[in-house]
């Protein structure tokens, strides 16, 4: 298969609840408004017929509870859990990326901040300055156009093609 570029997939998790009882933060689960928002953000997937060849997710109790609440209206391929995602730093996630299998045209990683959205702005030729923290809120998803390899990605690299936000899908509930 000859592919002139690669999509990529950014998902943060949902809101955690931080009132909720839990051991460590690795297992905090989601919050009421996280459910609702990971539900909306699946939806929203459907209906734009989001697809992936593999997921690559961090352990964390409420990376994987979000992605169980999307797989409610999507389907996922692969899912693999990658340790090294739970609050991976840009180098971590570059890391990763250039180990993907060539025959995976579409990855999604999900994950948690400030990591996913250094990663975001680092790949995106787009200008998204913003408030810290606003840019790449709990739920957001973003979809990049890249280059054909996943190997030595650089600052500009990809389009960005998506970026949506939990508030955008919910002022419509």
């Amino acid at each position: 298969m000859n592919v002139s570029h690669r999509e990529l997939q950014l998902l943060r998790h949902a809101k955690s609840d931080w009132n909720a009882a839990f051991n460590s933060d690795i297992s905090r689960p989601l919050s009421a408004r996280g459910r609702q928002a990971a539900r909306a953000m699946g939806r929203w997937m459907k209906q734009n017929d989001i697809t992936q060849d593999i997921v690559f997710t961090s352990p964390s109790t409420r990376t994987r509870q979000t992605l169980e609440l999307i797989a409610e209206e999507i389907s996922f391929k692969i899912i693999q859990v990658i340790d090294e995602l739970y609050h991976a730093d840009l180098d971590t996630f570059l890391e990763i990326l250039g180990q993907v299998p060539r025959e995976h045209n579409r990855v999604m990683l999900v994950g948690h901040n400030p990591g996913m959205q250094d990663l975001l702005v680092y790949l995106s030729a787009a200008d998204l300055e913003e408030a810290p923290g606003k840019l790449f809120p709990t739920t957001a998803f973003a979809r990049l156009q890249l280059p054909r390899d996943w190997n030595g990605l650089s600052s500009g690299a990809g389009h960005l093609h998506t970026l949506i936000r939990p508030r955008e899908l919910l002022a419509d509930e």
